[in-house]
């Protein structure tokens, strides 16, 4: 039927989570010039502490995810398959997009969206828009990065999501629980 082919969850060959290394610290006084405008537009008063989340060398991703991304396109059997990246909030830098970094970092050749998504009825469209790119494309990785880089001081997500969609059912490759540190050290951990 018609609805099975538009379900959030048809095409979904895989998903995990992706864990991350991330570092989280207090925006001193220093930083604070770096921020006014984001300050501004969320009205957010210089009385309160805000943090800032980055990597190691204060990178905007962990570079554990290059090896981890040759592993999900080996598996894929896709050097380059189209990447749908999510991302939430803003980054302390508003010069440069983050996907800017992300892209040479996973060695991504294969054509590449992006989209801002805050909250779950933007999730839900942009799953609407990764199908639809299935129309074009084999297999889509929706990246969905969660962490937000700037903020007030609080708990951070220190994990992204990714899924697999493909317009071939038979590709499914079942993995869970994806730990970035290990891939780093070339083992997978299965839980």
């Amino acid at each position: 039927m018609i609805t099975d082919k538009i379900r959030p969850e048809s095409h979904v060959v895989e998903s995990d989570v992706i864990n991350v290394a991330a570092q989280v610290q207090l925006v001193d006084t220093a930083g604070q010039g770096q921020i006014s405008l984001w300050r501004a537009l969320n009205q957010v008063g210089e009385e309160v502490d805000l943090q800032r989340v980055a990597f190691e060398c204060m990178a905007p991703h962990d570079v554990g995810l290059k090896q981890t991304f040759a592993h999900i396109r080996a598996r894929l059997g896709d050097p380059n398959p189209a990447i749908l990246y999510l991302h939430c909030g803003h980054q302390s830098d508003t010069r440069s997009p983050i996907l800017q970094h992300l892209v040479p970092l996973i060695g991504a050749g294969g054509p590449i969206f992006a989209l801002r998504v805050e909250g779950e009825s933007a999730f839900q469209d942009a799953m609407t828009m990764a199908r639809a790119l299935l129309n074009e494309h084999g297999q889509v990785l929706v990246l969905r990065d969660e962490i937000r880089r700037l903020g007030r001081k609080g708990s951070t997500v220190s994990a992204l999501r990714y899924e697999v969609l493909s317009r071939d059912p038979t590709d499914a490759h079942p993995i869970t629980a994806l730990n970035i540190e290990a891939v780093a050290q070339d083992r997978r951990v299965y839980t």
